[in-house]
């Protein structure tokens, strides 16, 4: 069985890494923060503002159940990055949301190119990456998994 050794990194300016210690559990907290501010907008105009637009949208991408769809991925972008925000589920819900961009991007994105004014993947592939670093960390130190659970989820 072997054993895995944690190390930290050599810091550039060593003086700065009592500041940089207790910073890593804010860190946490911004990152979930960033990620619900960016999902929650997506997933209230899929549930409330939009849903007969995203209903088109995902049948004449061929989903068999455009209105499961919607429904679904407006609830995993709206509540799923609420429960993300208050580090709740954090890791199976980051990475449900890294798959969700990974489709998008495949299906919609890629295909308009790169540049996020052309509609292009540049947008969810970032928001693909920063979901698949929360699935990785999970929620960190001061999330509602920790509180509720004693360990992240």
């Amino acid at each position: 069985m072997s054993q895995v050794v944690e190390t930290s990194p050599k810091l550039f300016i060593p003086a700065l890494g009592r500041l940089y210690a207790p910073l890593g559990d804010l860190g946490d907290v911004l990152l979930r923060v960033l990620v619900g501010g960016l999902f929650i907008p997506h997933g209230y105009a899929k549930l409330f503002v939009e849903t007969d637009k995203f209903i088109a949208f995902f049948g004449k991408l061929g989903f068999s159940s455009p209105l499961f769809m919607t429904y679904f991925i407006g609830s995993l972008e709206f509540f799923g990055a609420i429960a993300i925000v208050l580090g709740l589920l954090t890791r199976p819900l980051a990475f449900m949301l890294f798959i969700n961009m990974v489709v998008a991007a495949a299906m919609v994105h890629l295909p308009k190119g790169w540049g996020v004014s052309s509609g292009g993947a540049e947008y969810v592939v970032a928001l693909a990456g920063i979901s698949a670093l929360l699935a990785i960390r999970g929620g960190g130190r001061w999330s509602l998994d920790r509180a509720l659970f004693g360990r992240e989820i």
